[in-house]
């Protein structure tokens, strides 16, 4: 039986194959979803001991909520863009069929009949494709 946390990465996926999105807005619906089912928890769990407070709970709620939903984003985002940087399953997993990371080695004749071999090494993470090239 799946977990409520693997139900909804599923549901993520799904409905990140069948939009259009560029890989930094992939990476965000997954941050955001994440961080909803997170607060839903967190706030399922500690509304209880926010009741007790009393009256003044009115006011003290939605800034808590705020506050802590800001916080869980960016801890969730930061863990996931440290992570990425590490493995790159998960790099591709988070950009799709626009992920790009490897070698390619070409070689060009020009008029003079001179052959000119290029490497051109490609990395790319959540926001940037940074591409380096070598002549030989």
């Amino acid at each position: 039986m799946p977990t409520l946390l693997e139900l909804g990465l599923y549901f993520i996926s799904l409905f990140s194959c069948y939009t259009k999105m560029t890989p930094e807005q992939k990476f965000h619906s997954y941050v955001t979803s994440l961080t909803v089912l997170i607060m839903y928890f967190l706030i399922e769990k500690f509304t209880p001991y926010v009741n007790r407070i009393g009256n003044s709970s009115d006011y003290i709620k939605p800034i808590v909520s705020i506050l802590s939903a800001f916080g869980v984003y960016t801890l969730l985002a930061q863990l996931m863009i440290v992570t990425s940087r590490n493995w790159q399953w998960l790099n591709k997993f988070l950009l799709g069929a626009s992920y790009l990371n490897c070698t390619w080695v070409g070689k060009l004749t020009n008029t003079r009949n001179e052959v000119k071999v290029t490497v051109e090494f490609f990395e790319q993470n959540i926001s940037s494709l940074i591409i380096m090239r070598r002549s030989v």
